[in-house]
């Protein structure tokens, strides 16, 4: 009896984790990642889907302690999954069309929020202003908090960075020039109460 009710608790505890693990689908679509950026935890699932042409989803940043990867995507080879283990910053490109900048990343996240306000509790968005290589970030928020915003390119490399911006209750609107030598993608990621949201911008 005792070893059956050991069993049982083996079981409830990998149905459990089980349960609470997503799959997060990456489709590679022509020559880009949908979606280009997200967010995980420890535990979940990444996993690439190959609808056309040869390609391959190939690890350029992951936080220390990470496996990387190198994986094809080909008709031989139509997905490819990634059990994410450690909380951190992930950049990946595909090897053979890295200079169409056919890239993308995600976020993992800790398992423990540090505030009320989360970035998934916020409406955030991220554009360049016309004509010019200045950032506007808009944060529309339930109450008042302070975030950390990083501007990372397609290799996830940090090119700038606004920490401990103060925002109120409703809409905040906030503008940084940024250095660009390289048109092309780029990263914006949002750092609030534990969680990170990401979008992508694209500098002309």
């Amino acid at each position: 009896m005792k070893s059956l009710y050991t069993l049982f608790l083996i079981v409830a505890l990998v149905v459990s984790f089980d349960v609470s693990a997503t799959t997060f689908i990456v489709t590679q679509s022509g020559f880009t990642f949908s979606p280009v950026g997200l967010t995980a935890n420890v535990g979940d699932t990444i996993k690439w889907e190959w609808t056309s042409g040869s390609h391959t989803t190939t690890s350029v940043t992951v936080p220390s302690g990470a496996a990387t990867w190198d994986a094809p995507l080909n008709s031989g080879n139509p997905n490819f999954s990634y059990v994410v283990q450690v909380p951190g910053l992930y950049a990946y490109i595909c090897t053979i069309h890295a200079a169409m900048e056919m890239a993308g990343g995600f976020q993992v996240a800790g398992t423990t929020a540090i505030s009320n306000v989360t970035a998934t509790s916020v409406d955030f968005s991220a554009s360049i202003e016309n004509g010019t290589d200045v950032l506007i970030v808009r944060i529309k928020s339930p109450q008042a908090s302070r975030a950390n915003i990083r501007v990372l390119d397609f290799m996830g490399r940090q090119i700038a960075e606004l920490n401990g911006i103060e925002f109120g209750i409703g809409e905040n609107v906030f503008k940084k020039p940024l250095e660009i030598e390289t048109r092309g993608i780029y990263f914006v990621r949002l750092e609030l109460g534990g969680k990170v949201e990401t979008k992508k911008i694209l500098v002309n």
